[in-house]
């Protein structure tokens, strides 16, 4: 039955022109990964960055954090505080840690941790001498 829908690449080719880019950015990676830098500005426009980057931790879609993380600038979410519900976060870092161990998202805080925190968890010093 699959086999019925199959169409040969050129055809899917000329199709795929005629699609617009805030559409075919949800078809796969690479379409997501190319046309990524078009979704931000509307997302900004019609405020609702906010809900989409926790729609992506509470599903736990740590391809599209990542790609987030990579493109956008990231260390203004340093500096300004958060609220969210009524509780008052330090910054928007802050808030999505919580956020994210709250919904379960574990690939998504590991991913966290890993671009985030990794400078202030460098320095930990392996050889310390204990004294009783």
């Amino acid at each position: 039955m699959i086999e019925k829908y199959r169409i040969c690449d050129d055809i899917r080719r000329v199709i795929f022109e005629y699609i617009p880019k805030e559409v075919l950015i949800w078809t796969t990676r690479e379409n997501y990964q190319l046309y990524h830098r078009s979704l931000q500005p509307l997302l900004v426009s019609k405020r609702m960055y906010d809900s989409y980057i926790r729609n992506i931790v509470r599903n736990d879609y740590d391809f599209v954090l990542e790609t987030i993380m990579k493109t956008h600038d990231v260390s203004m979410w340093r500096k300004k505080k958060y609220s969210f519900k009524n509780i008052k976060y330090g910054n928007y870092i802050h808030f999505l840690d919580c956020y994210t161990f709250e919904n379960g998202a574990h690939k998504c805080r590991g991913l966290l941790f890993s671009n985030v925190y990794k400078k202030e968890y460098k320095k930990i010093y392996r050889s310390i001498s204990w004294t009783n």
